[in-house]
């Protein structure tokens, strides 16, 4: 029912990601999960952000809320040996 090094776990496609910790799995709908845009991409430039090395700042802001239509839709398993 798949490989993990296929991408793919009992069937369902799987990801990897370093932005939870180690040893936790999420499982879920992800069709569940509302995206709501407050705004529109913003883009700020500082031209003295370091200005001795010539070194311009860039900063990106995105105002959005994620949110879940059905919560029972996804599963955590924190400690995973």
């Amino acid at each position: 029912k798949g490989n993990i090094n296929d991408g793919m776990v009992e069937g369902y496609q799987a990801h990897t990601s370093n932005n939870i910790p180690a040893a936790t799995m999420l499982f879920g709908d992800f069709g569940q999960v509302i995206l709501a845009e407050w705004g529109v991409l913003e883009i700020d430039v500082n031209p003295y952000a370091n200005f001795t090395a010539g070194i311009t700042g860039i900063r990106a802001f995105y105002t959005c809320d994620v949110g879940v239509r059905v919560p029972g839709a996804f599963s955590v398993a924190a400690s995973i040996t």
